[in-house]
């Protein structure tokens, strides 16, 4: 895995240095014991940005199908989408715009699924809460995560049906602690049944 893991990165590295990958942010140089150098330069990451502020539902659709995009996008050029680092202090916009970069780090190797569970658990303390149905939304987009069967078309369903397709916003009913969202448990039970029977 290791001798893979080597010949990926010489792939990258002769790749990422002569060419432009959308949503790809490009390597500077290359440093010592493997690693890299990426050039940020007008650019928040997404950790920077909802530090403070917090997430709506229209932004978090717009990101998560940014990532989508940009994954897909990744399979012409060869990329593994295991070494996508899929972290609020990795994934970055451009000042100016909302236009989205992932990391792409060739000895990564990490599970996307995996990453993409611990990226939602993340926006489930940055959610809005005056918002129902982005608060049923990221649930429902951790549930579906969890099945080892999820894929990238299961994610776009929850995104376009926006908190609709399981049961109404204004039907949900949720308390917030200070760890993690806590909807309760008769709503919980509805959720994980949709979930189950797809």
């Amino acid at each position: 895995r290791e001798e893979n893991a080597i010949l990926q990165a010489d792939f990258y590295k002769d790749m990422f240095f002569h060419n432009h990958i959308p949503g790809i942010l490009p390597f500077v140089q290359e440093q010592e014991e493997n690693g890299y150098c990426y050039d940020i330069t007008t650019k928040q990451s997404v950790a920077e940005r909802y530090d403070v502020v917090k997430i709506s539902l229209e932004q978090l659709q717009r990101l998560l199908r940014n990532i989508i995009n940009i994954v897909d996008t990744g399979k012409k050029y060869l990329i593994d989408e295991t070494d996508y680092v899929i972290r609020p202090e990795c994934i970055f916009y451009a000042k100016d715009s909302e236009q989205v970069y992932l990391c792409c780090y060739p000895f990564f190797q990490k599970d996307l699924r995996e990453q993409l569970i611990e990226l939602i658990e993340y926006f489930m303390e940055k959610i809005d809460y005056s918002d129902s149905s982005a608060v049923v939304t990221v649930y429902e987009l951790y549930m579906r995560c969890k099945k080892t069967s999820c894929d990238f078309s299961e994610i776009l369903g929850v995104l376009n049906t926006a908190g609709a397709g399981l049961l109404e916003a204004e039907e949900c009913r949720w308390t917030k602690t200070p760890e993690s969202l806590s909807i309760e448990p008769e709503v919980e039970a509805e959720l994980e049944e949709d979930c189950n029977e797809v």
